[in-house]
């Protein structure tokens, strides 16, 4: 009886592996759980955001207080940071409010 029920326990580990893997449980496949992918999902969907729309108004930026946002302050802002030449209508190398207005006026809309 003793030999029977180690048998059948050493069965049974035995077998587990190859059961898991069946099923796609293994020790480095553990199942996805849906609440998970959910909040990588809202995640992922939060940064693309944040990076199609500026996140900080001019003042936030324009810590200086000089009237106009540089290149090293426009990276505090992913969006800005990306769309800086872009935003730099007249080429030199700084973003004045009103730049940055019309600028991000047209990405909001």
């Amino acid at each position: 009886m003793k030999r029977l029920a180690i048998f059948t326990l050493m069965a049974g580990i035995a077998a587990a592996p190859a059961f898991a893997q069946q099923y796609g449980r293994t020790p480095m496949n553990p199942p996805t759980d849906q609440a998970q992918q959910r909040n990588e999902q809202t995640q992922m969907e939060r940064r693309a955001m944040e990076s199609a729309t500026p996140t900080m108004t001019f003042d936030q930026l324009d810590t200086r207080r000089v009237g106009y946002l540089s290149a090293g302050d426009a990276q505090r802002d992913r969006w800005l940071g990306q769309h800086f030449k872009q935003c730099d209508t007249d080429g030199n190398r700084q973003v004045t409010r009103p730049e940055y207005d019309a600028c991000t006026s047209a990405v909001q809309k």
